[in-house]
């Protein structure tokens, strides 16, 4: 059990250190996802702070999206997003993995496609055979990631079954055609996704999302996939690193 004594001769306000110990307990699996927080009153008590700041940090903590509350039943905690790098190029697959999340592929379609936009990002001409995989990625069996990639048809065998597209395209491609992505250009921006997608998908309408429009390179400089990723707006979040100088 984390102690819950806010240090005395902190100068933070009571309300940034409320919320902060908070955090910490979220994240060190104390209160868990679904979980009932105590009440308002209970939490003030046990924090020694008026119910007035531990509202306030409450409020933050719901504005961060780590709580929600049930009108007449209580404050809950959120499902903890999945923070993602922007700066830190891998595939979902990559992803995954490396945060031990059960994450998985449902392939809705692999198709000859050709998009002028993808043909472009991709230097290839407009009228270039293009293949697009079109994936669902799903966590506890909700929407998380709907994928659209987008790469030249001579990358990819004609035979290759539906079923083999659930793993990292990234490795196959690299894999079959002897060659290393190793950069991206992108692009984030918010998106929603239109009614017969979101009933095809099983996802909610008007729900957000964000869209992470990327071009990925070889070495070479080389433009191999083009990718349109929708990340579930309550199940990611990005980091970035902003230097001033």
């Amino acid at each position: 059990m984390l102690e819950t004594a806010l240090p005395s001769r902190d100068r933070r306000t009571l309300v940034t250190q409320t919320r902060e110990h908070l955090v910490r307990r979220i994240r060190a699996g104390e209160f868990k996802p679904g979980q009932r927080l105590p009440s308002e009153s209970d939490l003030a008590q046990t924090y020694e702070v008026s119910r007035v700041t531990m509202r306030e940090a409450l409020k933050g903590l719901q504005q961060e999206h780590l709580l929600y509350t049930v009108h007449g039943s209580g404050t809950y905690v959120a499902d903890t997003p999945i923070t993602r790098q922007v700066t830190h190029l891998q595939s979902v697959t990559e992803l995954a993995a490396d945060l031990g999340y059960a994450m998985t592929t449902r392939v809705l379609d692999v198709r000859r496609d050709g998009v002028a936009t993808a043909a472009m990002a991709l230097n290839l001409a407009a009228a270039a055979p293009l293949m697009c995989l079109e994936r669902l990625r799903l966590v506890d069996g909700r929407p998380a990631i709907y994928s659209l990639d987008y790469f030249a048809a001579t990358l990819a065998e004609d035979t290759r079954a539906g079923i083999e597209w659930e793993g990292s395209l990234f490795t196959y491609i690299e894999t079959h055609n002897n060659l290393t992505i190793t950069h991206s250009v992108a692009t984030l921006r918010a998106a929603l996704l239109a009614a017969a997608l979101c009933a095809r998908i099983n996802a909610k309408r008007g729900q957000p999302w964000l869209l992470m429009e990327q071009t990925n390179f070889t070495s070479d400089n080389r433009p191999v996939v083009y990718s349109l990723d929708y990340h579930h707006g309550e199940m990611f979040s990005f980091d970035v690193l902003r230097r001033r100088y």
